[in-house]
């Protein structure tokens, strides 16, 4: 179970969307976070493509996401936070389908309440974090 957790990683593009702060801005604060912690950490960098387009970015284990938004405002870093429990939770198996007040067009009603899918967890989190 801890290989399968400390495989989970946070984007930097994935960051930026969560914070509304630029990609190029959140790649500048990973750089800077790196050097100050003395290089002493893994690579992260990696690329993503997004719509057919490659992005540089970084793929970031939750410690280094969280000492990079431990300088955010509290806003971000509860946005940053409750994303990566979410992650942690899909990992084991444990995200359903929860009984919401609004409608999600994309998850039918008679699946509610019921373990979610890759596919359907994916569906949820972009709803929630749109």
């Amino acid at each position: 179970m801890k290989d399968l957790l400390s495989s989970t990683v946070m984007s930097s593009l994935e960051i930026a969307e969560l914070t509304g702060k630029r990609h190029d801005h959140v790649m500048f604060d990973i750089r800077k976070m790196l050097e100050e912690l003395g290089n002493l950490t893994p690579d992260f960098s990696g690329v993503r493509k997004v719509r057919g387009k490659e992005y540089e970015c970084f793929n970031l284990p939750k410690r280094e996401t969280l000492i990079l938004v431990s300088g955010y405002s509290t806003e971000l870093r509860a946005k940053i936070i409750d994303r990566w429990q979410l992650l942690e939770k899909n990992k084991k198996g444990l995200v359903e389908l929860m009984e919401i007040d609004k409608e999600l067009p994309c998850i039918p009603k008679e699946r509610w309440g019921q373990k979610a899918t890759d596919e359907e967890t994916g569906l949820i989190l972009d709803y929630m974090f749109s």
